[in-house]
This record gives structure tokens, C-alpha cells and sequence, in this order.
């Protein structure tokens, strides 16, 4: 299906969605073509997050062929990311949890990159399937700040505290400028 093809469906599903008043609708993707995939999902936020807030549009999308190339790029635009164990092992990682701890932080490191994402709050779920072994699912809160102590081996009442003084500082004032000079004496104090 192209990107085209895939917008019109889409039109009509959340059309339809609206007439229900529906409160959510939900779109699953498969990695088999990142580039068209993610043209898809960029599409719907551009078109539906913004002008309709209702329903809310919910994205999830599966990462499962090892080394295809663009896979990183869908769990950047997603709500839920599915990982394969096999995707898992081909990037190095022992266990389903190992997994999703590491792509906390991969995640962390992009969204800083991308503003527009400090100024909502918003949920992603990451799952990952082991097999035999089961599954393991993580799931937290973005939010100014919080995605930084995820970065680090700090009890959730230290990324809390650390989140929530970030936040209050940026709440006073203008831009990101000194933020990290104010923060310095916490982040020691979470570090031990």
C-alpha cells in the first residue's frame, strides 16, 4: 500500500471514528516498509493530532526484522512498539527488559533533540516478546525532565524529584538557557 493509498483509507476510518464520537482510534503498523511507514504515521499526526483532538489518534507499530533499515525511526513516532526477540538479540540485547531499558534511552536522547516534545506530556508503552521466556512491557510518562533520569540507574523517586525540580525551573522562565547549571547540584544529589 502507498502512502497515498494508506491516507485515503485513513480518512475514511477517522471519519467515521468522529461520527461515532468515538474517543480513541488506533493504528497498527508493521515495519516491512519503514520509509512508506513512516510517511504514513507523520501523516496521520500532521493531519489528525492537531485538528482533531478528538478521537485521539493512538499509533502502534511492530519492530521485528533485525538491521531494516529506518525500524528506529517508527518507535520515534509511536504510542506502543512491539520488539521481536529477534530484533532484540541482532541489537545486543540479553534479555526482553535489557531491550526496553536501552531503548528508553535511545528514545530519550532523540526526543531532547526534537523540542516540540518537551511541551507535551505524553505515554509510550514499549513490549518486547521472549519467547518461552514470555514478554517484558515498560511503560512511562514523558515529560520535561523525566526522560533524563531514565538515562540513569536512579530509583523512581529520584527521576520524580529530578523531573519535577526541572519542571519547576523551566515553568519560570523563557527557554532551556542555564537550566543545566541549576540542575547540577541535583543531578549530584540523585547520583550519590
Amino acid at each position: 500500500m502507498t502512502a497515498e493509498e494508506f491516507d485515503a483509507i485513513a480518512a475514511t476510518l477517522v471519519q467515521s471514528a468522529m461520527e461515532d464520537d468515538q474517543d480513541q482510534i488506533w493504528f497498527h503498523f508493521e515495519g516491512r516498509i519503514p520509509q512508506t511507514t513512516l510517511t504514513c504515521i507523520q501523516g496521520l499526526r500532521q493531519r489528525y493530532t492537531h485538528a482533531n483532538p478528538k478521537p485521539k489518534l493512538r499509533v502502534s507499530v511492530e519492530i521485528e526484522k533485525p538491521r531494516r533499515e529506518g525500524l528506529q525511526d517508527l518507535v520515534y513516532e509511536a504510542d506502543v512498539v512491539f520488539y521481536s526477540r529477534g530484533w532484540a538479540e541482532a541489537e545486543g540485547h540479553p534479555s526482553a527488559m535489557a531491550c526496553l531499558e536501552s531503548q528508553v534511552k535511545v528514545i530519550a536522547d532523540a526526543d531532547s533533540t526534537r523540542p516540540e516534545k518537551y511541551d507535551d506530556e505524553y505515554e509510550r508503552t514499549l513490549v518486547c516478546t521472549w519467547g518461552d521466556k514470555g514478554a517484558a512491557a515498560l511503560r512511562y510518562t514523558c515529560q520535561q525532565g523525566i526522560l533524563f533520569g531514565f538515562m540513569h540507574p536512579w530509583s523512581l523517586q529520584q527521576k520524580l524529584a529530578f523531573a519535577i525540580e526541572l519542571a519547576g525551573w523551566k515553568v519560570v522562565q523563557v527557554g532551556f538557557a542555564g537550566l543545566g547549571r541549576r540542575m547540577r547540584s541535583t543531578f549530584q544529589n540523585c547520583k550519590g
